[in-house]
């Protein structure tokens, strides 16, 4: 027993592992921020990555699932650092947290414990804190040359550009572009950035050579004029020159625009029709949604979101009513809409019934009983009637179905009593057609008793002043572990309860042992009451835990409140130490420092402060009681202001932030000033696009909200001026059942502009309701559903309702659907105003 003590205890003093294996691949990182990694890293493996002093790297393996080890060394081989279960797990993955001491290569050693290869992968990612040489400026020469390539596969050539000098490329949305000065004979660096100044790509020695030549792969996301400009290092040196090559990989982005649609005839399935529909457009689109209309079922949608159906796919529907004209469109994932087209169907007859197929599952034991899931297939209108079951200890035996109405490919679960028993069976229809006979041998399920194998435990450090020690319970049979009972010559024998059915065989158990230096005897107990063997642990000495180590810092961005960046520092270290304080450092200047000693904070605790310089870059590290020093962690705040611009009421243009007031509570009338700028006052309570949501609204005011600004949408640019927007009366008459009603209208982007149902506007039964609304010209889609799926006419309703929009730019008024001629769904398109591109929202 002494043996396997020191065995179990070995393992949290085991030194780092040898580099003396396989080299893997390279995953330098280039800038701050910048990450790089493998997807598939095998123990026994090593990577190389170009590192730069005084810039913090991360080596986190935390997304593998098996107990690997990082070790660090530099180029000549000597030891650097080393991780073992550094993501928090016992026997888990590693994280290393690595600041450069040296400019040069590092070599990652991955390993499994303990120091082994293995059979699986797993997951290493590297992360750049901080930078290595800054971004040149982009306030040099402009190189008078247009560099913009004429389509997908054009290069355009540039020669004899100075360090310093910048060109102007045209790029088109969703193209990707290649900028190179590979061979050039300097050390040179690109950067890319709009005509405003904003980066948007960089790349240093990208060609494969230390202090060497730069090439950016970047893909638009933009149709404009891009600035690319060309440095030596260091920035601007500008003692030659070289070429670059500026090179347009792929086409531009096309939109998606309908060019027809056709549907064939394949067979009759049952008593419905297959058909194949192959709508065909141009464009990167995918097909999202098939609507079709018949006279008897309607408006019916089908949702194909999740099949990927592009065009000319074939994409098979069943139409289950005959010799009908059916109406569809289709709609693809951009909200492009196509025109009306028209299938006529044929005559399906009902087909006889008849098996084509059983499958069978078992679900493992319940209780001393297999259960099984059944699921038998066949055609036509039955229901399966019985199931006969045989075994030799019971000849054939019936089990009657029939009252359960099971349909085709419906799972039917049957419980087999009997252990390693061959059994088989086949199932009757209700017109007396028999299956065939299948077959089926079951396990043992037959319940026994809980037996203690083997007892395991590992030492996990001080918790303040007690010893953490990790224990592993091994038995056969059911059970669960209760109770560890422990001995000591102080405190004689005590109890520590777990919780029923919570620790399973082979599960870790972490318990707390408050004596030090200290002889405990133990043993397990299980659920049924069996208990271990007794076994004996020593404790060692963890009073007066002043020394901290480990010591690591995180980040965690939260946002903007109340218009100040937010953020959550987390100190992780090992000890009995408390956080004494944080040092602060913005853009490089002076650090300040912030007293935290009066609150208590220890490893794991989430400290929320606010770092309030927007655009700024940060740098944190923290102090512990005990002196000792956390590495840094470096973060950039955001902007709090997205610099977006609208209208309100009065047409004064605010920050799209001052929205935080619509549902505030309060009447929003001019008298109030966004962040208590005079400039910019502040009037919500309009009736053009909505009012102020949920603010002082008399008590059963119907009022609507046309552009959704209840949930944030933007409302029109031209705020309450309704030059460009057309009236538009909605009614709905309701039947006696009016909570089964939900009226939509949406735009032609597909943006939902109104919504009336039960939940909001739609109360009573038998009453009219008219929802006014101003919408700009376009083309928008007005659908009513009912959940019932009996229309405007319940078939216990006196009064038959209707649904209608009148039109103020005709004007003229339309009855859409009356009592029943609509079941589920009824659509129709309404027009506002002259067709034209609405251009006046945001």
């Amino acid at each position: 027993m002494v043996f396997l003590t020191m065995l179990l205890l070995s393992r949290s003093t085991f030194a780092q592992c040898g580099n003396d294996n396989s080299y893997y691949t390279n995953i330098s990182t280039s800038y701050n921020g910048d990450q790089s990694g493998v997807l598939c890293v095998f123990g026994g493996e090593y990577l190389v990555a170009d590192v730069c002093a005084g810039v913090t790297y991360e080596f986190s393996m935390c997304a593998t699932t098996w107990d690997s080890q990082i070790t660090l060394y530099d180029d000549a081989g000597n030891f650097l650092d080393y991780d073992d279960d550094g993501c928090g797990t016992v026997g888990g993955p590693s994280y290393l947290l690595w600041t450069a001491t040296y400019t040069g290569m590092v070599n990652i050693m991955v390993d499994q414990y303990n120091c082994t290869d293995n059979l699986d992968c797993g997951i290493l990612i590297m992360t750049q804190y901080g930078s290595c040489s800054q971004v040149c400026a982009s306030n040099n020469t402009l190189y008078n040359v247009n560099a913009t390539p004429a389509g997908a596969g054009s290069i355009v050539t540039v020669q004899q550009m100075w360090g310093g000098d910048y060109v102007n490329v045209g790029v088109c949305e969703g193209a990707n572009y290649t900028f190179s000065v590979c061979g050039a004979a300097f050390d040179s660096q690109l950067a890319l950035y709009t005509p405003a100044g904003t980066l948007l790509a960089y790349n240093d020695d990208g060609c494969g050579e230390f202090a060497g030549a730069s090439i950016i792969n970047w893909t638009s996301n933009m149709t404009g004029t891009v600035r690319l400009l060309l440095d030596e290092y260091p920035c601007a040196a500008n003692q030659t020159n070289t070429t670059l090559t500026v090179t347009q990989e792929t086409d531009c982005a096309v939109s998606c625009a309908f060019t027809d649609s056709d549907a064939q005839y394949v067979t009759c399935f049952g008593d419905q029709e297959w058909v194949n529909f192959y709508p065909y457009y141009t464009g990167d689109c995918t097909v999202s949604y098939l609507y079709l209309y018949s006279t008897l079922l309607g408006w019916e949608i089908i949702d194909l979101t999740l099949d990927g159906f592009t065009s000319g796919s074939e994409i098979g529907i069943l139409l289950g009513v005959d010799n009908t004209t059916y109406i569809y469109y289709w709609e693809l994932n951009d909200g492009t809409i196509s025109a009306d087209y028209t299938y006529n169907t044929t005559q399906c007859p009902a087909p006889t019934c008849a098996f084509t197929d059983v499958d069978y599952l078992s679900l493992g034991c319940e209780g001393t009983s297999e259960s099984m899931v059944f699921t038998p297939y066949f055609t036509g209108a039955c229901t399966i009637e019985g199931m006969w079951v045989y075994t030799l200890a019971s000849d054939w035996q019936y089990i009657d179905l029939s009252a359960s109405g099971y349909t085709s490919g419906d799972p039917i679960g049957i419980l087999f009593n009997n252990d390693n028993t061959f059994y088989q069976f086949y199932f009757v229809l209700d017109n007396l057609v028999e299956s065939a006979t299948y077959s089926y041998t079951t396990g043992t399920c037959d319940v026994t008793g809980c037996s203690v194998t083997d007892v395991q435990y590992q030492y996990n450090g001080c918790i303040d002043t007690d010893e953490n020690v990790v224990f592993y319970v091994y038995f056969t049979g059911a059970c669960s572990v209760t109770s560890l009972w422990t001995y000591t010559a102080v405190g004689g024998w005590q109890e520590t309860t777990l919780p029923v059915g919570l620790y399973f065989s082979g599960d870790p158990i972490g318990i707390n042992l408050t004596l030090d230096n200290t002889v405990y005897d133990f043993y397990f107990e299980l659920s049924d009451g069996n208990t271990s063997i007794l076994y004996t642990y020593t404790t060692g000495t963890c009073d007066n835990q002043t020394l901290c180590s480990g010591l690591q810092i995180f980040y965690t961005d939260n946002g903007c409140v109340s218009g100040t960046p937010n953020g959550t520092i987390t100190p992780i270290y090992t000890g009995g130490c408390t956080v004494e304080g944080v040092y602060t450092s913005v853009d490089g200047g002076a650090y300040e420092y912030l007293d935290l000693s009066a609150y208590g904070f220890t490893s794991g605790d989430d400290i929320g402060l606010y770092f309030n310089v927007e655009d700024a870059n940060y740098e944190v590290y923290y102090v512990l009681s005990d002196g000792s020093v956390s590495p840094s962690t470096f973060f950039t705040n955001p902007s709090c202001d997205s610099g977006v611009m609208i209208c309100d009421c009065a047409g004064t243009q605010i920050p799209i932030e001052a929205m935080d007031w619509l549902g505030d509570g309060t009447l929003d009338d001019g008298s109030f000033n966004w962040d208590s700028n005079p400039d910019y006052p502040v009037d919500f309570n309009c009736g053009t696009w909505g009012f102020d949501c949920g603010d002082e609204l008399p008590e059963g005011y119907f009022y609507y909200d046309a552009y959704d600004v209840c949930s944030g949408s933007v409302p029109p640019a031209n705020g309450c001026v309704d030059e460009f927007c057309y009236n538009i009366d909605v009614d709905v008459a309701t039947d006696c059942h009016p909570e089964d009603i939900a009226v939509f209208v949406f735009n032609s982007n597909g943006d939902q502009v109104f919504t009336a149902s039960n939940l909001d506007f739609i109360l009573l039964s038998d009453n009219l309701y008219t929802f006014s609304m101003c919408l700009p010209a376009d083309c928008y889609t007005y659908m009513i559903t009912d959940e019932f799926s009996d229309g405007l006419a319940g078939d216990d309703c006196l009064n038959i309702g209707y649904t209608g929009i009148y039109d103020y730019s005709v004007p003229g008024y339309v009855v859409f659907a009356n009592g029943d001629e609509y079941t589920s769904i009824f659509t129709r398109r309404i027009l506002s105003g002259p067709q034209t591109v609405c251009d006046n929202l945001l």
